[in-house]
């Protein structure tokens, strides 16, 4: 008959009928199809299985650790993610805006440039100040209406 069995040391599960006995870590216990499922479930949603294979709440965000007895944030690692994914956003932006500054420059330089492109350029100047000045470590940062 085919038997799960779960490592608490590995934290992983060994089925009998791909892992031999010698396969396993020592401390594989064995458990129910209903145990494994439950297990498995509780894992996938972030939960931490304790040694007596009960489990705790599901990790709330990807920004909490456990501390041995609950979920606490890791302040510092929100704030981090926040300033690099505005910081990716911020440059994108500024990298949109520059390539359409430095074409209308062209334009202006040899003339070509319509009154109304001549202020576009100066709006989007303008957008591009504003936009290096963004301060990336704000979880809802403002970014400047584009022009």
């Amino acid at each position: 008959m085919n038997q799960y069995y779960y490592s608490k040391e590995k934290k992983t599960f060994f089925h009998s009928s791909v892992h031999a006995k010698e396969q396993m870590t020592a401390d594989a216990i064995e458990i129910s199809d209903e145990q494994h499922e439950k297990l498995l479930s509780a894992i996938n949603k972030g939960c931490i299985v304790f040694d007596d294979l009960t489990i705790s709440e599901p990790k709330p965000s990807e920004f909490h650790k456990w501390d041995g007895e609950k979920w606490i944030e890791d302040i510092e690692s929100k704030k981090t993610y926040i300033t690099n994914k505005n910081e990716e956003l911020k440059n994108s932006l500024l990298n949109e805006v520059n390539q359409n500054i430095q074409m209308i420059k062209r334009l202006v330089k040899y003339n070509f440039a319509t009154d109304d492109e001549k202020e576009r350029l100066e709006s989007l100047e303008i957008y591009s100040i504003q936009l290096s000045r963004l301060d990336t470590s704000i979880e809802d940062m403002e970014i400047p209406t584009k022009p």
